[in-house]
């Protein structure tokens, strides 16, 4: 069996106060590999996961076994047995009025807010919050996604339930000390000084003694980690290094064992003597885009490394060719994050008003609202409508869409393996600043140095049809080379111990 110890420590979130984002959990594409090409997978969770189920049904596969710390403390191993826990199975008041909206609950009780109930995009609970007279928050409910109360924290504690109702271990948030249920002891100690003493021994003498010579043990490189990485080393374990991830303190402990990563550049320079073998991480692939059939190309900038300097150069640059082409070219800014992409919304508006007796921006919406009210009317403003757009990619369904029509994608600073991978599955040529594996020069993309070159990039690839070809039968290629059969081949090999 694949044993993976992934870093999982994120909890879900409250969507009423947060936006959906583009994540992949750390380890799934490479479980989604093994699983694919026939390998058993085990899955080791040593964080405290209570939507672990949740999170797994997100996946395309469900790994042979689950082994969680926290889980093994709490008496829920069994991940068969699960049932829908709602709202109403909670004892209210009397005069509760409850006020239900997309995410959240807010129960009400004798005119003051008496609780929230946060849920998430499938209805199930993620928490409760409590409140006093005064409307200060007394104590928070964990709910596990398998259907029970998972644990209830409050200003000094929290305390961790099984699935019947019974208090396992007690954490003190002041001191670090536990406090284990003498009627379930599943440890060596009823006490503990440190929690992270209590993980680490129910990790080394639980959970990783299922680990057997014929298994092997994948371990993420990260500094959240309870154990050290050569604790692991016992097990000659393979290690990958995940960019997402915080490892910078846990790479000095790895030693000699192998290293898997996406692309060795970047790690190389700092780190000369690790055995590192490169196997990319391809989390999916979409079918080549369409930007062909639309009349208007699209010039995309994933723009979510650039500060507001670098964007409005970039402005500077590309809107003299918008403007020689004002109904053939149009600009869009992709983005992660909402205050980035709130930040290129600000600087599109104050360019446009730099600029205002060059240009206008175009406005799609006033043009359809015109046309419908009245099909004669027309503008008496001469000056040429840019179209020049910011877009939040907040799932990868909505990067598919977008990259659809994308004609050509800047990368300007940022490596994000995500976007470059989705451009070659996309078909779609990149033009960076850095180098990467998505990107062969001149061959489906070009490295610029500064903008005069990526502005000659640009009409490299829009303005002769045969390099644009040329670029989208290369990333056909690429995408042949790092297919999930070839790369399955690429995993066999290490561990087999062959590379």
């Amino acid at each position: 069996m694949e044993y993976f110890i992934v870093a999982w420590h994120n909890l879900l979130e409250d969507w009423n106060y947060s936006v959906p984002n583009i994540e992949f959990y750390d380890g799934s594409i490479n479980m989604n590999i093994l699983h694919h090409g026939g390998k058993q997978i085990g899955l080791i969770v040593d964080d405290y996961q209570p939507q672990l189920t949740t999170k797994l049904n997100d996946l395309d596969f469900y790994p042979e076994k689950i082994l969680s710390v926290y889980d093994y403390l709490q008496g829920s191993l069994n991940f068969d047995n699960q049932q829908v826990l709602n709202y109403q199975d909670f004892n209210w008041p009397d005069d509760a009025i409850f006020d239900i909206s997309s995410f959240n609950i807010l129960v009400v009780s004798a005119d003051k807010l008496f609780a929230k109930i946060v849920v998430d995009t499938t209805g199930k609970l993620l928490w409760i919050e409590y409140f006093d007279q005064a409307e200060r928050l007394t104590s928070k409910v964990i709910i596990d996604s398998r259907g029970f109360v998972s644990s209830k924290e409050t200003e000094q504690e929290i305390v961790y339930f099984d699935p019947v109702g019974h208090w396992r271990f007690i954490y003190d948030k002041q001191t670090d000390a536990v406090k284990l249920n003498p009627d379930f002891l599943v440890s060596d100690q009823l006490q503990y000084q440190h929690l992270s003493d209590l993980i680490q021994e129910i990790l080394t003498e639980k959970i990783l003694t299922h680990v057997t010579q014929k298994d092997h043990l994948i371990v993420t490189i990260d500094d959240q980690s309870p154990l050290s990485m050569s604790d692991y080393n016992v097990h000659h374990p393979i290690y990958v290094l995940n960019p997402k991830v915080n490892h910078t303190r846990s790479l000095q402990d790895v030693g000699n064992e192998s290293i898997v990563v996406s692309h060795k550049d970047e790690i190389e320079q700092g780190y000369p003597n690790l055995n590192l073998i490169e196997i990319p991480s391809l989390p999916f692939q979409f079918k080549f885009g369409h930007s062909q059939r639309l009349r208007r190309q699209i010039i995309g900038v994933f723009a979510e490394g650039m500060n507001a300097e670098e964007l409005l150069s970039l402005l500077h640059v590309l809107y003299p060719k918008l403007l020689s082409k004002p109904d053939e070219l149009s600009l869009r800014f992709l983005t992660y994050s909402n205050d980035q992409n709130a930040l290129i919304n600000k600087l599109i508006k104050q360019f446009a008003e730099e600029k205002r007796n060059e240009f206008q921006l175009f406005d799609e919406k006033a043009k359809l609202t015109m046309i419908g009210e009245n099909d004669g009317l027309k503008s008496s403003d001469k000056r040429p409508q840019l179209l020049i757009s910011s877009h939040r990619l907040s799932s990868v369904n909505d990067a598919a869409k977008t990259l659809d029509k994308i004609r050509v994608l800047i990368n300007w600073n940022l490596q994000d393996d995500f976007m470059m991978i989705a451009a070659v599955s996309t078909g779609i040529p990149q033009l960076q600043n850095f180098k990467s594996f998505t990107l062969h020069d001149h061959k489906n993309g070009i490295i610029c140095q500064n903008y005069q070159e990526l502005e000659m990039g640009l009409t490299f690839y829009l303005d002769d049809l045969q390099n644009w070809n040329e670029s989208l039968v290369y990333n056909a290629q690429l995408l042949n080379k790092y297919s999930e059969d070839n790369l399955f081949k690429k995993w066999e090999s290490v561990l087999s111990k062959e590379l």
